[in-house]
């Protein structure tokens, strides 16, 4: 938990100098040991269009150092949508209902996956009996 705190201070500037590399490196390490904040996180990070988010990406791209692929996506699926997607549904299998809620929309669209609305539908009931506000619209 500390590490994606730490992260996030380094990712906005909190009480240190701005330094993407720093963010990247314990958010992903945070991820990387499971914790779905630190997941979800790095997903939603992923998802921003901005040159901070491509910095991830390649960051990540070099950590991982292999294409990812999921079950869920097809192989004509953008690489950092297969990404964003694979971090999201980490952090939603454990339950966290903000994850679950966003999982929906990207199952729902077909972002990074195959369509898949059924799915969707169960994620955002499960999210929204958890209090996810988001989901209940």
């Amino acid at each position: 938990k500390a590490q994606c705190n730490l992260a996030m201070c380094y990712k906005r500037g909190f009480g240190v100098d701005k330094n993407e590399e720093k963010a990247a490196h314990w958010l992903f390490l945070s991820a990387q040991q499971g914790w779905e904040v630190a997941q979800y996180n790095l997903a939603l990070w992923l998802k921003e269009d901005s040159p901070s988010s491509t910095f991830l990406y390649n960051y990540l791209f070099k950590q991982l150092n292999t294409p990812t692929t999921s079950a869920s996506s097809s192989s004509t699926t953008p690489p950092k949508e297969r990404l964003i997607f694979e971090w999201m549904e980490r952090s939603a299998l454990q339950g966290y209902a903000q994850a679950q809620n966003v999982l929906a929309v990207l199952l729902w669209s077909g972002t990074g996956c195959d369509p898949n609305p059924s799915y969707a539908i169960q994620l955002l009931r499960e999210a929204a009996e958890k209090g996810d506000g988001d989901a209940c619209f």
